[in-house]
């Protein structure tokens, strides 16, 4: 049988089960990523504070990063008007027990030892709780991407636009002139590009809603330029995602609380651009990690009152950004 007091023995002395034995089982776990964490437009990194710090002037982002305490500091631009904004990492917390009795009469099997069969009941729980906090991180990901940071209850968090105080743009590309899609995208493109302050980007991707999706199928400029590609197979197919002016155009249909991120009638066009969309991770609240680089997830392990058990917790501290707003357009349609 499983020694539980020997096990309790360990938490307590720091023998076993540390924060970063811990922290590293749930980081080494299987991770299915949401569409958003997919695309890996989003470039993560770890900071050593709880809020995120960006210079921003004439519409060009620069990250400010930490430093020690008394020390001089990062000098900010010395011409034009500048703004130091300041984000919050988002603390997301659970927990759950593993009651002695739920490993009463549990056996070692094999080479097993009784940490193993621990482990195994905490990594169970772990997955879990690591599964929730990538869902409500994906969540955060598509709302910065359409200029709302979410709470997972539907209030917003953020808002881009009102932070960087700046107005929201919409493209709208006019499907009732027949031969000019393409230049009309291009002219989104070239907007994107000059809010980047950048001459060229090599990757554009635009998420779209059902409807919107659906009339650039319809299109009879899109349907030229597949009718010869397979006999235009991908046209009578049920696809989900198709090339067209050098864009990726894909359904994107996700919704939270009753609320789309994308209108179905809409579409959001991104330039996969280093730097325009991050993530950023703060350490945990435990003194073992506070002033250390942040890691994607944390978790802990501890003893209940009287030995009945033991507690774990897991967290993560994300903020995910968009760094200009603006360089992601907002698409609608005009139609007859």
């Amino acid at each position: 049988m499983i020694d539980i007091r020997n096990i309790s023995k360990q938490i307590v002395n720091g023998d076993g089960f540390t924060v970063s034995e811990l922290t590293a089982a749930i980081n080494d776990l299987d991770h299915v990523p949401g569409r958003i964490g997919s695309l890996n437009i989003f470039d993560e990194k770890g900071i050593t504070t709880t809020d995120l710090k960006i210079e921003y002037k004439n519409g060009v982002v620069k990250l400010v990063h930490s430093g020690q305490r008394g020390s001089d500091g990062q000098p900010l631009s010395e011409n034009g008007k500048r703004k130091l904004l300041t984000f919050s990492t988002l603390h997301l917390k659970q927990f759950d027990t593993i009651l002695a009795d739920s490993l009463q009469n549990v056996r070692p099997f094999g080479g097993q030892t009784d940490d193993d069969c621990v482990m195994d009941e905490v990594n169970s729980r772990l997955e879990l709780m690591r599964k929730n906090n990538e869902a409500t991180i994906e969540l955060q990901k598509a709302g910065a991407l359409v200029g709302k940071i979410i709470e997972p209850d539907g209030t917003v968090a953020v808002d881009l636009f009102e932070k960087f105080d700046i107005t929201q743009e919409i493209d709208t590309l006019d499907l009732t002139k027949p031969g000019t899609l393409r230049r009309q995208i291009r002219k989104a493109k070239a907007a994107a590009r000059a809010e980047l302050k950048v001459p060229h980007v090599t990757k554009w991707r635009a998420l779209c809603g059902p409807d919107f999706y659906d009339d650039i199928l319809e299109n009879p400029d899109v349907k030229e330029s597949y009718l010869r590609f397979k006999e235009g197979q991908v046209l009578r197919d049920d696809v989900d995602s198709i090339s067209f002016a050098g864009v990726t155009w894909e359904e994107y249909d996700a919704v939270v609380d009753e609320q789309r991120f994308v209108a179905s009638d809409e579409a959001i066009l991104i330039p996969e651009y280093n730097g325009l969309c991050i993530t950023r991770y703060a350490p945990a609240d435990y003194n073992e990690t506070v002033n250390t680089s942040g890691i994607a997830h944390y978790s802990k392990m501890e003893p209940l009152e009287m030995d009945r058990g033991f507690k774990i917790e897991a967290q993560s501290n994300p903020i995910s950004i968009v760094t200009v707003p603006k360089a992601i357009r907002r698409l609608n349609l005009k139609k007859a």
